[in-house]
């Protein structure tokens, strides 16, 4: 890769990733996902761009920010010209509401979602919270784009463990213990590359459920 293109993907990443040096005393706790893990729990996945960002005090009193994101293209799930995504937290007037974890978003911003509708909720919701949601940067070429990771510094991940069997006990769980972010979350690739793997991973685990 050409100095120039390799010193911009390592000054993208910096100013992603800066905050992590930093602790907070409030976190949410989620389950590691990896790209397959996300293409699996995703019903919906889209790159777009915003067109509208919407907060507003709700009757629990607690702030929601709707999302509106034109559709460019559809990696999974049914296409849509549009999909607004609702999420806790955001500012209306002088309420804030801040919900640790959960993905920020800019007008006009270029993303990749992985979205998952829940039953229970009218909009669909980011998968993983900060894990669904990817920045997409223009290189230094002004034409090749690329998938920035933008993973929240207050988000605690953690995986199962499980634990010897016992005789006499039912098979155990396992407990949960924190570990890093996948390596997906440390590395810029390009858009196209990125879509790629997503499409594959999408076409084998539909294979996989039809057999």
């Amino acid at each position: 890769m050409h100095s120039f293109v390799r010193c911009f993907l390592l000054l993208v990443m910096a100013c992603s990733l800066v905050g992590l040096a930093f602790g907070t005393a409030f976190a949410s706790t989620v389950l590691r996902l990896d790209l397959e893990s996300l293409v699996a729990n995703s019903d919906q996945i889209v790159v777009g761009r915003v067109a509208e960002l919407t907060s507003k005090v709700e009757g629990d009193g607690r702030v929601y920010t709707s999302i509106t994101i034109d559709i460019d293209e559809t990696l999974k799930g049914e296409h849509q010209r549009r999909v607004v995504v609702r999420q806790i937290g955001g500012r209306s007037g002088d309420l804030a509401t801040i919900v640790p974890g959960m993905p920020d978003f800019k007008p006009a911003e270029e993303v990749v979602l992985f979205l998952e509708h829940v039953t229970a909720r009218k909009l669909p919701v980011i998968t993983g919270m900060a894990q669904g949601k990817f920045h997409v940067a223009l290189g230094p070429d002004e034409s090749t784009r690329f998938v920035v990771p933008q993973l929240a510094k207050d988000l605690h991940l953690v995986k199962p463990t499980p634990l010897p069997p016992q005789e006499g006990l039912p098979k155990a769980l396992g407990r949960l213990r924190e570990v890093p972010a996948d390596e997906l979350y440390s590395t810029v690739v390009a858009l196209d590359s990125f879509k790629e793997q997503v499409q594959a991973i999408v076409s084998d685990q539909h294979s996989t459920k039809d057999h």
